[in-house]
């Protein structure tokens, strides 16, 4: 689960509550960092569990209000967006003043993904999830663990990435229009350099990290990448691809795409070199939506000379030129081995970017 989570907090920075003892009973909470501060990472929330949860005393009845309340206030304080990850039984005893503090919360940019452990009853829980019509949005996501893990035996990172953050990116999307951003977009730059052919670590399965398997039985790690709305679970994935939730970048990104046309740029090919782009899309227009990236992926790559060097700043300059014309909030999503030859360029071109409203992203595809 930490790995999953983990990549959505910028500062690293998570307060961890602890409810239902002794001492806190049904009315409030306790905090699990040191002196009360936050734990730096999921590594540290781990280590401060296993210390303070032997002298812990369990109780209840079960309240999840205390603790939601405190993420509004979190949220009140800090105004940015926060995703609120309870791990219960289920078994809630205050369910009213749980409902209404679920429905408090739904003023406010804040997702609640409630882990359920043990084997339940989940009425409640789904209940929460589906049936409290008083919100102004779907904020609350309930996800069985065990079911998730039986579900996805080789893959369960994915598995559970998927099941947790199925209603987030609707929830990003009206943060950031709350936020005053009202129309953002994608543009997608794929690497076509020949270090994607590097053998060893670099390589996929022994071939180029573009190879495409005519018969399906296996993805590269940029179709993993690419891939849009539905997980791959029933083809085989290498290991070097199961990482965390690279199966669902598609899905997550693209809700941030208003209109759902996508320029897709590719770069570092015979043709252009360093010092150019190619559109992947038909007759040079956007692509519709993240299935039509990866169709036009799938049938263009078998094409393409890689070469190279590995260069950024013409596909940064492009984002560059279609927010000056547009006047949007853009992410530019690179997906790249990461071999970055033309580092000055690259950096010149990212200061340049911090002038317009953009954002850009780096997906590896390859393992760490």
């Amino acid at each position: 689960m930490g790995h999953t989570l983990e990549a959505f907090d910028d500062d690293k920075l998570i307060p961890t509550l602890g409810f239902g003892d002794t001492r806190t009973s049904c009315v409030s909470f306790f905090n699990l960092g040191v002196n009360s501060a936050p734990c730096r990472g999921l590594a540290e929330v781990l280590d401060r569990y296993k210390q303070v949860t032997p002298f812990v005393q369990l109780s209840g009845p079960t309240n999840f209000a205390p603790v939601i309340h405190e993420t509004i206030r979190i949220v009140q304080q800090s105004r940015q967006y926060h995703i609120l990850v309870i791990i219960a039984d289920g078994q809630v005893s205050n369910a009213t003043e749980t409902r209404n503090a679920i429905v408090a919360a739904s003023n406010y940019p804040i997702s609640i993904i409630m882990v359920g452990v043990g084997d339940g009853p989940w009425d409640m829980m789904k209940a929460f999830d589906n049936e409290l019509p008083a919100r102004r949005f779907d904020n609350f996501q309930f996800v069985e663990y065990t079911k998730v893990l039986l579900r996805n035996p080789t893959a369960p990172e994915v598995g559970f990435a998927t099941a947790a953050l199925m209603e987030i990116p609707a929830e990003l999307q009206q943060a950031l229009r709350r936020a005053g951003l009202e129309s953002s977009n994608l543009v997608v730059a794929i690497d076509y350099t020949k270090s994607n052919e590097w053998s060893g670590e670099k390589s996929f399965q022994g071939k180029s990290l573009h190879y495409i398997d005519p018969t399906g039985a296996n993805v590269n790690p940029y179709q993993v990448l690419l891939h849009g709305l539905e997980p791959l679970y029933g083809r085989r994935i290498s290991s070097s691809c199961a990482q965390s939730v690279i199966h669902i970048m598609g899905r997550t990104l693209e809700v941030f795409d208003d209109d759902k046309l996508i320029p897709v740029l590719g770069f570092g090919d015979v043709q252009t070199g360093s010092t150019g782009f190619f559109s992947l899309g038909v007759n040079n227009r956007p692509c519709h939506g993240f299935d039509e990236v990866l169709a036009r992926y799938k049938e263009l790559t078998p094409t393409i000379h890689l070469s190279g060097p590995t260069n950024f700043a013409p596909v940064i300059h492009e984002t560059i030129r279609i927010v000056q014309e547009t006047r949007q909030y853009h992410i530019l999503v690179i997906v790249a081995d990461g071999q970055v030859t033309s580092e000055k360029e690259t950096q010149d071109a990212i200061v340049a970017a911090s002038n317009y409203p953009i954002c850009e992203l780096l997906g590896h595809a390859t393992s760490p």
